[in-house]
């Protein structure tokens, strides 16, 4: 395949290589290049720019879903060469200055190279000098501000794949650059379709599964993956097919969760003990081994994240946390994602009493199977001890806010 380019909606361009995509969207004299492929795609990247009636001075910037190589492709070389604004997620600048690199390991892909379709993958991602990539001697940073720039796309933080990985909002034009959050096509993948990328492409599958979910409730008609072709229908489509395809290949449950339930009074109303008791920031007042907590977005909706570093058996321990129910003064919920543990359901309910509120909590815990099982346990036997400390400081935490 030389380049493919598809005009998806009214002034945005698909342009497909043959392992990974990239796309152009155009304002009046000015583009947006959204990704740049690999370092060896640099010819086909300026022949889209061509099919479209542009050239490389027209790019007005590059904006990077993510930093791995066949998306940070010729970014530095628009930098240096053209002095093009080059534009990465604030928690994506490591990447892709070469501070921090979050990518697949040779090791990873030596260990699968027994399979014919990695091996056939390695050998062309190779001759298009993904291990040659030049990394970003500076970049401009965003977070979720609607971009200045061609199109004025508007980020949404998908971490997962990366730290800093990033799908971009159009929805003035219907699209959704979706990045890496979803494929539909590649080169290692059995089958085709929206899908999530093969787990050891990935620095965290269980947040890439979480922040494709909140891509669900935007409005646009077509996603465009980062490799393969675009889907035409709606995100909440996509991302249906794509963890029911997630769900297909993961191996089924064979064990029961384990409940645990705790509860306390607080002296306080139900409006102020659930404003408390749902603010992370605030968790290290009564739980022991709670080093830190901080909300990576808006916390207060479904879909909301927060991240924790906890100690367990003298390490850290680090989680990741998405709200899956959020219904104030009532409940909320959350799934706690543990790097090398188990998923903890958790949930908090409360109810009105004459004294102030009964605070209800339960967390269900998915032991793994295998040697791995002992180890959860024990982890259980702990959460017990920890949750019941909790409970017992509770209360005259949450006294000091009347």
């Amino acid at each position: 395949m030389d380049v493919q380019v598809v005009e998806i909606a009214d002034g945005i361009w698909h342009a497909r290589a043959k392992h990974v995509g990239w796309v152009l969207v155009s304002e009046g004299d000015e583009v947006t290049l959204v990704d740049t492929g690999y370092p060896g795609d640099r010819d086909r990247v300026i022949a889209s720019l061509a099919r479209i009636g542009h050239e490389p001075a027209d790019v007005a910037a590059v904006v990077l879903t993510h930093a791995h190589p066949d998306h940070l492709g010729s970014a530095e070389y628009f930098r240096r060469e053209l002095s093009t604004r080059i534009l990465a997620h604030e928690r994506e600048v490591a990447n892709a200055d070469g501070s921090g690199i979050e990518q697949v390991s040779t090791s990873a892909i030596l260990r699968r190279a027994w399979r014919p379709d990695v091996l056939l993958w390695a050998r062309d991602v190779l001759a298009l000098k993904a291990e040659r990539v030049e990394r970003l001697s500076y970049v401009d940073t965003f977070t979720d501000d609607v971009l200045d720039v061609p199109g004025h796309p508007v980020p949404v933080h998908t971490p997962g794949h990366t730290s800093g990985h990033c799908a971009l909002h159009l929805p003035e034009r219907g699209v959704l650059v979706a990045g890496d959050a979803i494929m539909t096509e590649h080169a290692v993948a059995p089958a085709t379709g929206p899908q999530l990328l093969p787990d050891f492409f990935n620095r965290d599958t269980e947040l890439a599964r979480s922040s494709l979910r909140a891509l669900s409730h935007l409005a646009a008609d077509v996603v465009v993956p980062g490799h393969g072709p675009a889907f035409r229908g709606t995100p909440a489509a996509a991302v249906s097919i794509a963890l029911e395809a997630d769900s297909a290949r993961r191996p089924p449950v064979l064990h029961r969760p384990i409940v645990l339930s705790y509860g306390a009074i607080l002296p306080v109303p139900p409006s102020d003990a659930f404003t408390f008791v749902a603010d992370p920031s605030n968790w290290p007042m009564f739980f022991d081994g709670i080093k830190s907590c901080r909300k990576d977005d808006d916390w207060a909706g479904i879909g909301g994240h927060a991240h924790m570093t906890t100690a367990f058996l003298g390490r850290a321990v680090e989680s990741h946390l998405e709200i899956t129910a959020w219904d104030p003064p009532r409940e909320f919920r959350y799934v706690a994602r543990q790097a090398g543990g188990p998923d903890l359901d958790n949930r908090r309910v409360f109810e009105p009493v004459s004294s102030g509120t009964l605070l209800r909590g339960t967390t269900a815990v998915l032991p793994r199977g295998g040697a791995m099982n002992l180890v959860d346990h024990g982890q259980i036997l702990v959460l017990r001890r920890v949750y019941a400390k909790a409970m017992s400081r509770l209360p005259a935490a949450a006294s000091t806010l009347s």
